[in-house]
C-alpha cells in the first residue's frame, strides 16, 4: 500500500510544474479565507437579522379597531376572514380600511390589529424566539454558502490548471513523441 503525502504540491520534485506550486497555495489562500470569513460573515448575518428582527417588534403595535361591518365569513380552508374597521394612527389621525378579524365578530365589535408606526396595518412581529431561529439560520446559511463559493472556486481553478496543464503535456508529446516512437522514424 501507497503511502499518502502530504503537502506534495511544496515538495521538491523534478516533475513537479510550477502550476502545482500555485494550485497549492490557491487552496490554501481559499481554505484559509473560507475558515476565516464564513464565521464572520456569518455572525454579521446572524446579528442583522436579529437587530432587523427587534427593530420590526419596536416599531409595531397592537391597536383596538372597531368594526364599521360585519365580518364575513371566512373562505373555505382559510383561518381569517376580513372587515372593514375603524382605528387611531398613532399620531391620533383616524384610519379606516380592511382589517384581519377571527371568527365573525359583528359591527361595533373591537379587535385587535398590529399596525406600524405610520397606523398601517401590518403583520404580526415575529417572537422573540423566532428571531433567534430567524437569526441562527440566516447566519448558518450565509456560512454555507461562502463554503461552497470556495469550494466552486476550487473547483474552477483546478479545472483551468488541469486543461492547461494537459494543452502543455500535449505539445510537449509532440516535441518529445516521435523520438520515442521507432516505428515512424
Amino acid at each position: 500500500m501507497g503511502r499518502k503525502v502530504r503537502l506534495w504540491r511544496w515538495r521538491c520534485n523534478p516533475l513537479r510544474r510550477r502550476s502545482y506550486v500555485v494550485e497549492g497555495w490557491i487552496i490554501l489562500g481559499l481554505a484559509s479565507v473560507t475558515f476565516v470569513a464564513a464565521p464572520l460573515v456569518g455572525a454579521v448575518a446572524c446579528e442583522a437579522v436579529r437587530d432587523a428582527r427587534a427593530h420590526e417588534r419596536h416599531e409595531r403595535h397592537v391597536t383596538a379597531a372597531t368594526l364599521e361591518e360585519d365580518a364575513a365569513p371566512a373562505a373555505a380552508g382559510a383561518t381569517r376572514a376580513g372587515a372593514v374597521a375603524r382605528w387611531a394612527a398613532p399620531d391620533g389621525t383616524a384610519r379606516i380600511g380592511r382589517v384581519p378579524v377571527t371568527g365573525q365578530p359583528r359591527r361595533g365589535a373591537r379587535v385587535d390589529v398590529w399596525t406600524d408606526r405610520h397606523g398601517a396595518v401590518t403583520a404580526a412581529p415575529v417572537s422573540a424566539a423566532a428571531a433567534r431561529i430567524d437569526a441562527v439560520l440566516a447566519g448558518v446559511a450565509i456560512a454555507a454558502f461562502i463554503c461552497l463559493l470556495a469550494l466552486a472556486g476550487r473547483r474552477i481553478v483546478g479545472w483551468q490548471l488541469d486543461r492547461r496543464r494537459s494543452e502543455l503535456w500535449a505539445c510537449e508529446w509532440t516535441r518529445v513523441g516521435p523520438r520515442w516512437d521507432r516505428r515512424n522514424a
